[in-house]
């Protein structure tokens, strides 16, 4: 018994090994990006583009906008990882869950008008309250509402609603958009993973990530049900 246990151990040790090397390699292929990006801008600055005014103005607003990916990856790579590790303290309390799903879609409701995409808010009625850390649960809805709305075109819909299911509360949000391939479905919540038709969508993969972090932090799941060319239904179930 002592050497089955031992073996279990040491599987689950080489395992753990795996999945940190997979990680760092991932990690370090997602700061590649913006790191390399930085040190063309910065060579061209001090050669060629030096003396020109519009390309220092262009190369300089470029970098801006590296340097947020790079502060947005390794912001939330330490809140996956704290998240993972379970060295969050959730700050628990009672909150209506109309509220929650609205100012997860508030900060998008210009971006989604810009798009052309209609955004709704279906707030339970009567109106029901969740035992949960309202920013963290703000932060998992905001990043499933930002994804629904990068893959929905011009003339879609996007929703986000929620419904009482017994002791459980299920917070959805729905759209008209490309949907997911079947092959993708089972790996869309992994560190970095991104689809194989969606390499031309701005993204890091660790959004879908947080989300099920955060939902496995208060106790629930995140499950996604999609068919591609019909839309993608992302759901949080959450004990009340």
């Amino acid at each position: 018994q002592m050497a089955a246990r031992l073996e279990t151990s040491f599987a689950e040790l080489a395992a753990e090994r795996d999945a940190l090397r997979r990680f760092i390699a991932d990690a370090s292929h997602e700061l590649r990006s913006p790191i390399t990006a930085l040190k063309s801008f910065n060579e061209l600055l001090q050669g060629p583009a030096a003396s020109d005014t519009s390309a220092t103005s262009e190369f300089l607003a470029e970098s801006a906008v590296q340097i947020a990916r790079l502060e947005w990856i390794t912001a939330n790579l330490l809140s996956l990882s704290r998240l993972e590790a379970g060295l969050v303290d959730l700050d628990l309390g009672q909150h209506d869950v109309g509220d929650l799903i609205e100012s997860a879609a508030a900060p998008f409701r210009t971006s989604a008008q810009d798009k052309g995409v209609s955004l709704a808010v279906n707030a339970p009625q009567p109106p029901i309250s969740c035992h949960c850390d309202g920013t963290r649960m703000e932060m998992a809805l905001t990043n499933l509402v930002d994804n629904a709305l990068k893959f929905t075109p011009a003339g879609g819909s996007v929703t986000i609603g929620a419904d009482p299911a017994g002791n459980r509360l299920r917070i959805w949000v729905q759209d008209s958009g490309v949907g997911v391939a079947l092959s993708d479905q089972p790996h869309i919540f992994e560190r970095f993973y991104r689809g194989r038709d969606v390499a031309d969508v701005p993204g890091s993969g660790l959004g879908l990530a947080i989300v099920q972090s955060i939902a496995q932090a208060h106790g629930g799941t995140v499950s996604v049900e999609s068919e591609p060319g019909q839309g993608s239904r992302f759901t949080l179930d959450l004990p009340l």
